[in-house]
């Protein structure tokens, strides 16, 4: 059974709340939170796919540490840049599709 996650008007960071959440598959981030904090969804095992919203800014090493079935990242907005700790993509070698948006070089150029 997939449980729904709703967040509070005021919210601008995701902390570890969510952790160990084994019923989450699928998290949709409202366009005002900015950061995802370290080890934010720790343990969540059956999520299988994360969207992004607008706002989201950065995402904190470890924020996605044993969600071992999370597959599909993506952002509602694909022109926008966003930090990822590089250590953490390097456990992520199965998502299918991680779409964050254009890198872009310090001159502004894609």
């Amino acid at each position: 059974m997939k449980k729904n996650i709703s967040f509070p008007d005021t919210l601008k960071s995701i902390g570890r709340a969510l952790q160990q959440h084994e019923l989450i598959e699928e998290l949709v981030l409202p366009d005002r939170v900015a950061i995802i904090e370290s080890y934010a969804l720790q343990g969540c095992s059956e999520l299988r796919s994360i969207t992004l919203g607008k706002g989201i800014e950065i995402i904190d090493d470890n924020a996605f540490e044993d969600c071992c079935s999370l597959r599909l990242i993506t952002s509602s907005d694909p022109d926008r840049h966003i930090y990822v700790d590089a250590d953490e993509l390097e456990d992520f070698s199965d998502i299918v599709c991680f779409q964050l948006g254009k890198d872009r070089s310090p001159g502004g150029k894609p």
